[in-house]
């Protein structure tokens, strides 16, 4: 070979090395076009946020979200018990107006993909309120309202004349497909008494069931009874009733309205009594359990006031509300009790908050503008969403099983929306028209599937 074919065959191999790296090149530069697509679409802000607000992971920086846009996705929701009639219908204070089988309304249950409801219980001669799930979900208690005639009474020292709307209510279950009604234990006198120059009525009857015993065995409710016919009003007293039995427990007297929560594990109460400060822990089983009492911490004001409380998963711990009664417009301060030592410790104060419960190590709070976690462990707070102003929050939240959670909530027209935390959606599932909701009744209650 000569030398001449030698060079050319050596140009050859270069050019031809050239080229392939060339080709080279122009592919791993379409690779790494890729991989920075995949990277760009792995930042984008819905993804951040989803990954910003998994609570449950360990803290992370969170960006707070924009106002969820709306969506007509669908997902997959639990069973709503939904109660319509008036908010707190059986509360003192009701303006003048006696209650009213139309008053207190009607029970519905609410299934996916809510297109339509089913009425439980309605009657045009009987009030349903209250209903509340069993622990396994096969069972739904609520509260029946038999009114009856209105009478009058000269009170003592002829000062004036009551009217006194008379009837009785009882504690029944069903199951939730209305079937196998029945009542437990007797029922119980009711009165609603309007009084000269008042602008309230008293009542005596049951306020409300306040929950299920975490092994399904009881139910608690408040119950006032029936005022004497000098008096105003009285107060309200905390009952266990026995599922199987009927036995009823008196386990305390004059407490909050709606103050009392079962621990998830034990057949156990921490309850607020009226007025009061300090929290009580109550065992229905064993009955001969001795009280556990936590009182606000001495370095709060005296016009410190409980407002809420809520048990942590192990029951190590209590979380309770506290608000100053004497200022206007005053923050509310979020503490952890430990239920070992008694001591408080402070975790957070906002304005205007409602719990909404406890997901694992974390609060999860709403106030008119967001919704927010704080964390037990880490004392820390962040903010989950914003919410829009036309809407408030509901207690109640599930998880999704696919790593979000979802929360429903309420409007004044009386739409129920859903809000789902990791695809930052918001969705109207149950509209007023479905729900037949006219001018004086209201979503007053409702209670998710376990």
């Amino acid at each position: 070979m000569t030398k001449s074919h030698t060079k050319y065959i050596g140009l050859i191999a270069v050019v031809g090395l050239i080229f392939i790296l060339t080709i080279y090149s122009v592919g791993r530069k379409d690779l790494f076009k890729d991989d920075i697509a995949t990277g760009l679409a792995n930042t984008q802000p819905s993804t951040l946020a989803a990954t910003s607000t998994q609570i449950l992971l360990p803290p992370l920086s969170v960006t707070a979200s924009q106002i969820p846009s709306i969506t007509s996705s669908r997902l997959n929701f639990p069973e709503l018990l939904i109660n319509i009639g008036e908010a707190y219908p059986l509360r003192a204070c009701r303006k003048g107006e006696f209650s009213s089988a139309y008053s207190l309304g009607r029970v519905m249950l609410a299934r996916y993909s809510y297109d339509q409801v089913n009425e439980l219980l309605s009657d045009k001669d009987t009030g349903f309120y209250s209903p509340i799930w069993s622990p396994d979900g096969k069972w739904i208690a609520y509260i029946t309202l038999v009114p009856k005639v209105s009478q009058s009474y000269v009170l003592t020292g002829g000062t004036g004349i009551r009217t006194e709307f008379n009837g009785s209510d009882s504690i029944w279950l069903m199951r939730p497909d209305g079937t196998e009604k029945h009542r437990i234990g007797d029922a119980l006198a009711r009165s609603e008494i309007q009084l000269p120059k008042s602008s309230c009525n008293a009542t005596g009857g049951i306020f409300s069931l306040n929950g299920w015993s975490s092994n399904g065995q009881w139910i608690s409710f408040q119950y006032a009874p029936v005022p004497a016919p000098s008096t105003l009003g009285s107060e309200s007293n905390l009952y266990a009733i026995n599922i199987a039995s009927g036995e009823t427990q008196l386990l305390a007297k004059s407490i909050s309205y709606l103050s009392s929560r079962w621990s998830p594990k034990s057949a156990r109460l921490a309850v607020i009594p009226f007025g009061d400060r300090q929290v009580d822990v109550i065992s229905v089983e064993p009955t001969n359990a001795k009280p556990l009492t936590f009182s606000v911490p001495i370095s709060q004001p005296d016009t410190t006031e409980l407002k809420d409380i809520r048990w942590s998963y192990d029951e190590k711990s209590l979380i309770a509300v506290t608000e100053n009664q004497r200022l206007n417009y005053s923050p509310q301060t979020i503490w952890r009790i430990n239920i070992e030592t008694g001591q408080w410790t402070l975790l957070a104060t906002l304005d205007g908050i409602s719990i909404l419960g406890i997901y694992g190590e974390t609060i999860l709070v709403c106030n008119s503008k967001s919704i927010l976690a704080i964390n037990l462990s880490a004392i820390e707070q962040k903010m989950l969403t914003p919410i829009p102003e036309e809407l408030r929050c509901t207690d109640n939240f599930f998880d999704d099983g696919n790593g979000g959670l979802s929360f429903f909530l309420t409007d004044v027209p009386q739409n129920i929306w859903m809000f789902n935390l990791k695809s930052n959606s918001l969705q109207k599932v149950i509209k007023r028209e479905t729900l037949m909701i006219t001018d004086r009744l209201e979503i007053a209650y409702i209670s998710l599937h376990p």
